[in-house]
């Protein structure tokens, strides 16, 4: 306060805005309520975020849990489908040995029964080789 300045000198109420010292006190205590009241939706808020950062690393926890297990699921997957080619090839070399070993069979049967037709023209022509010699 300035030397020789009354406290109802219209300069200082322009200066604290038109408020008397009263009613300056209380605009301040306005005014602390409201920077409080700032302060407590801070703090909230930040305790917000913090819950708010735990489920993030909570999901992302989760998240890497799931990609595990799809990552295990696909070399499964990836065997299971090498088996599976392995077996067809496995299965088409087996169907192609029995459908080889059918025909041998058919052959086997036809040069058992020319075989025994040869032994028979034969045994025919020596028992009539014999009868003739005679």
């Amino acid at each position: 306060m300035v030397y020789g300045q009354k406290k109802d000198d219209p300069e200082r109420a322009a200066l604290l805005g038109g408020a008397t010292f009263s009613s300056a006190n209380t605009s301040v205590s306005h005014e602390r309520r409201a920077f409080l009241a700032g302060v407590d939706g801070i703090e909230s808020g930040n305790t917000s975020l913090k819950e708010s950062k735990g489920q993030l690393y909570q999901t992302e926890a989760i998240g890497q849990e799931i990609l595990g297990d799809l990552l295990n699921q696909r070399e499964v997957i990836g065997r299971g489908r090498q088996t599976f080619a392995e077996d067809a090839d496995i299965h088409g070399n087996i169907d192609g040995r029995l459908k080889s070993m059918g025909f041998n069979q058919t052959l086997n049967k036809y040069m058992c029964w020319i075989i025994v037709f040869l032994l028979l023209a034969i045994a025919t022509i020596s028992v009539i080789i014999a009868l003739t010699m005679d």
